[in-house]
């Protein structure tokens, strides 16, 4: 039912349940329904705990470039470039996240779709082929961009992300290549907290034809899944599924395992978003932030409304909501706040305004209608419960997506006994750690409602230790974490969660908030006995030999025994040795109580590899007199890359050119002709149908009727066979030729006497087309006949109806022309005969437009084999060398 203006109309003085629960008592809007969770999935949560408790992140944006997004003949799901919209506004609320935590969060931008690219400057990276372009490429396009701090402003990636709406080239999408160009992306990466957010518009596509067995591969034990995840990156994904016909479950398998416990066993670290059109993507993306100390719904319908309770405390607060659908032609979504007291309030305009007890600031977003931002002040007295909901015209079936935040960049801070409060954390289990709520300015919170700390510590090896479970938090007080639980010498991660609800009103509960969470590396050591590193990341690994110094501190003894990497998760073939100068208890580092020192490490890699490098390192300890010796694995992680040797590079490059010098062409020639061939697939199908021009129109010359073709013409036709070098299309010969010199690209010639492509190019007075002649057409002409035409019409099979309509519009607009220029070329022929007749014996001059023809043709890669109209003649096969 509409939301109409008729119920708006309230006292002044209603409380606010009864304004709420009016609209459900009234046939207005209801109240809306708890979303159902998704179970055990807090992956979003966690990356914001690893943010907030390390000061930093690395986020990784990927997006889909295949020619779906644009291309009408293979769908155009987002022809208007919303993703590229969405994608920016997503940054730049990260980047007030950035703002309002103190958190230097760094956003790169990647691609991909038949491979991954991710050049930071166009030369060097995994970089694009302008070749296989055929408008080519600008460095500038061929250029991704590197790191940038969100402290820096937005610009810089917004302007990468604006590249991504001429980006829509690639015929494939190739999933495990985005996922192994991920690891290398992330190899001069140095924050702990690392995420990568992977957009698709679209299934899983591969040029080898065969999905099924390539996600079967990318999701085994020893899959690229698994890799990324032991990298510990976290992967987060979001599908546009227009009209809800794809098949989403490989893309949402990749970050949440699914049911084909994709990345087994190595548990799933992240979170799947979808929007069913390119308008949802606003929402699919919001949906993507973290959100602590908020709440927030989707799939709620129109006509009811997201309910929330203040309380004084909880000032400034933010709102939002975002359409999930696209709307229809007539159908609008007009945002609505209800004050707990007074008449709901339409939000149409942007700017400042006053509304209940509060100072309310709006914006309103033109590229997706009906999404508002909402930040609100408290003036006065703003508690009770509020809504936000949208008054609906002609969009009763429509549905949105809200998210409440109270004091956005509130954070929970945990403090070591060094006063240290960013990354890891070092104490004795005698010693207490100090959690205290605070604001954006770093100043104690106090609460009206209710607020619990929880803390965890997660050793390494599996153990949970319970710090303190509800402990009452948010009165402007720091509350000790003791460490006493922790009987031995311990590393691993300490999760700390500071759980809100806001003060009831009368008659209204409070709402139950996200968690504020932080997350630090912890290690944990005993009276008199040294503290080893909590963890160790080797960053971007590019020699064979990398020299770590691991921080230790007194009292007590601390070494590594030489050997392998354990538990070591490395690309096959590889392995990493471990040594250390402190290689037993007798030449240990020794240090005195509240010492602190380093712990030299070398890690030697055997045969380096792209990929992760994950494992444990042993780290022994005692007191200083050698008593109670312990050990703990400390994990250890990295990402390797074979660099390229630039000695050996120009050494290579010089000894190449001195051999190629002496090497035979026949090999440059062999090459070209293994490389230049026509695509296996898409699979053809064609269509010939004979023309004829009357005035300007162009009619079917067997019908008489005005020329046109529908795609079932083409799906009633069998496939063509296709050969790499020479296939036979509806009678008409085309052969791959590839020019006199080796470094000439291949090209395919129709052998039919008269013939032109669709562009108007020729060699001599044959057609010229590009190897993949998927979805291309070409003219004919008979040359005894300048009214005997046919256009010929290649169709692949993953091309629906518009794609033919367009084909259709194109070949009405400039078959006339060409036909015209064939008409020209055969009478041009026609005089050069007649003027050679004339002085040498009157021979007829019509077969001169075939003699024409036939100069361009020959056996081998320079000349394809025979053919003509009829197409009788089975095609040859040429050799490398002619």
């Amino acid at each position: 039912m509409t939301f109409t203006r008729s119920l708006f109309k309230r006292a002044a003085a209603t409380a606010a349940a009864a304004v709420l629960a009016g609209f459900a008592g009234l046939g207005g809007q209801a109240l809306a329904q708890e979303a159902p969770p998704v179970e055990n999935n807090d992956a979003l949560g966690q990356f914001g705990a690893c943010m907030a408790g390390e000061g930093t992140a690395d986020l990784l944006i990927i997006m889909d470039e295949s020619a779906s997004l644009s291309e009408e003949e293979y769908g155009a799901t987002d022809a208007d470039d919303l993703r590229v919209s969405a994608a920016k506004d997503f940054v730049s609320e990260l980047a007030r996240t950035s703002e309002e935590t103190g958190s230097d969060i760094r956003v790169r931008t990647a691609g991909f779709g038949t491979d991954y690219y991710d050049s930071p400057d166009g030369v060097s990276g995994n970089i694009k082929n302008p070749d296989d372009y055929d408008e080519g490429m600008s460095q500038e396009m061929l250029s991704y961009g590197g790191w940038n701090s969100l402290t820096d402003g937005v610009g810089a990636v917004h302007g990468e992300l604006d590249k991504f709406s001429e980006r829509t080239l690639d015929m494939y999408t190739e999933y495990p290549d985005a996922l192994r160009g991920t690891l290398s992306s992330f190899g001069d990466s140095e924050s702990p907290c690392r995420a990568a957010m992977m957009f698709s518009d679209g299934e899983m596509t591969t040029a080898e034809d065969d999905a099924e067995a390539a996600a079967s591969q990318m999701c085994s034990p020893e899959g690229v899944v698994s890799q990324v995840r032991l990298a510990g990156i976290q992967l987060f994904t979001v599908g546009l599924n227009e009209g809800g016909e794809q098949d989403m479950s490989v893309l949402r398998s990749l970050s949440e395992g699914g049911d084909t416990d994709c990345g087994s066993p190595v548990t799933p670290n992240g979170q799947f978003f979808e929007g069913s059109d390119a308008a949802g993507l606003l929402a699919a993306f919001r949906s993507a932030l973290p959100n602590p100390g908020g709440t927030s719904q989707s799939g709620i319908n129109v006509n009811e409304i997201f309910t929330f309770t203040l309380d004084n405390s909880v000032s400034p607060v933010s709102l939002e909501a975002q359409p999930s659908e696209q709307l229809g032609e007539g159908e609008e979504l007009i945002p609505v706040l209800i004050p707990p007291t007074g008449e709901p309030v339409e939000l149409t305009t942007g700017g400042r305004q006053a509304i209940g007890e509060a100072d309310v600031t709006v914006s309103l977003h033109d590229w997706a209608p009906g999404a508002v931002d909402v930040e609100m002040e408290n003036t006065g007295d703003w508690a009770g419960a509020w809504g936000l909901g949208y008054r609906s015209v002609n969009a009763d079936d429509a549905s949105y997506r809200a998210s409440l935040t109270i004091k956005p960049g509130m954070n929970l801070q945990i403090t070591d006994p060094t006063d240290n409060s960013t990354g890891s954390l070092r104490a004795m289990n005698s010693d207490t750690l100090s959690a205290s709520l605070l604001d954006q300015d770093g100043q104690p919170v106090t609460l009206d409602g209710d607020a619990q700390l929880t803390a965890s510590f997660l050793t390494n090896d599996g153990e949970e230790v319970v710090l303190v479970d509800g402990a009452p938090l948010g009165e402007g007080q720091p509350v000790d974490i003791s460490l006493d639980p922790i009987d031995r010498v311990s590393v691993g991660t300490l999760i700390a969660s500071a759980n809100i609800t806001t003060a009831p009103a009368e008659g209204v509960a409070g709402t139950e908030l996200n968690p504020v969470m932080s997350q630090h590396s912890l290690s944990v050591s005993l009276e008199n006995m040294p503290t080893p590193p909590a963890s160790l990341d080797l960053g971007s690994v590019t020699q064979e030999t990398v020299e770590v110094d691991a921080p230790v501190t007194g009292p007590g003894r601390v070494w590594v025994e030489s050997g392998e990497l354990g538990n070591a998760s490395l690309p096959e073939g590889v392995t990493v040795a471990v040594d250390s100068p402190a290689d037993s208890m007798d030449n240990a580092i020794q240090l005195e109580r509240d010492e602190t020192g380093v712990l030299p490490l070398t890690f030697t890699v055997e045969e380096l590899a792209d990929g992760p490098l994950v494992g444990e390192v042993i780290v022994h300890s005692a007191e200083a007199d050698g008593s109670n010796p312990s050990q703990i694995s400390v994990p250890v992680r990295g990402a390797m890359s074979v660099p390229v040797d630039q000695a050996t590079f120009w050494a290579a490059l010089i000894v190449a050119v001195i051999v190629a010098i002496g090497v035979p062409l026949a090999v440059l020639y062999a090459m070209r002709y293994f490389g230049g061939t026509i695509p296996r697939t898409p699979r053809v199908y064609a269509q010939r149908i004979p023309v004829r021009v009357e005035g300007h129109r162009l009619v079917n010359a067997q019908t008489g009727q005005p020329f046109t073709v529908s795609h079932n013409d083409f799906l009633s036709s069998a496939p063509v066979d296709m050969r790499p070098r020479n296939v036979n299309v509806a009678g008409v010969n085309l052969n791959v030729k590839y020019g006199p010199w080796p470094f000439t690209a291949a090209q395919v010639v129709a052998d039919d006497g008269l013939s032109i492509s669709s562009k108007g190019e020729q060699k001599g007075t044959d057609a010229v087309l590009p190897l993949a002649i998927q979805n291309t057409w070409f003219v004919t002409m008979n040359p005894h006949s300048d009214t005997d035409a046919t256009v010929v019409m290649m169709v692949d099979e993953l091309a629906h109806g518009e794609k033919v309509e367009n084909m259709e519009r194109d070949v009405l607009q400039r078959a006339p022309d060409l036909i015209g220029d064939l008409a020209d070329q055969r009478e041009e022929a026609l005089a050069k005969e007649s003027t050679t007749a004339a002085g040498g014996g009157g021979a007829s001059p019509e077969p001169a437009v075939e003699a024409a023809a036939q100069e361009q043709q020959g056996g081998g890669p320079f000349g394809g084999g025979t053919g003509s109209g009829g197409g009788g003649q089975p095609p040859r096969t040429p050799g490398p060398f002619g």
